[in-house]
């Protein structure tokens, strides 16, 4: 879910709220449900946004296998 002001993205499996550090991205995406693909820092809770789709509404997996992630 992306706050009113787009500043923030709070992550639904574990409620975890991040500081979107390029708020731009998700111009008119503001209050609304959205899947993100995001580069991370998990040291200081911040995303940049690379990509957004509309929500569906339907929870899915954050990795999977033959994400990059496991290929390294």
């Amino acid at each position: 879910m992306v706050s009113d002001d787009g500043k923030f993205f709070l992550a639904d499996p574990d409620a975890e709220v991040w500081t979107v550090t390029n708020p731009e991205a998700l111009q008119s995406h503001h209050g609304h449900r959205v899947t993100l693909q995001a580069q991370t820092t998990s040291q200081t809770n911040e995303i940049r946004v690379l990509c957004v789709k509309p929500g569906d509404g339907e929870l899915r997996s954050a990795a999977k296998q033959g994400d990059a992630a496991f290929r390294r």
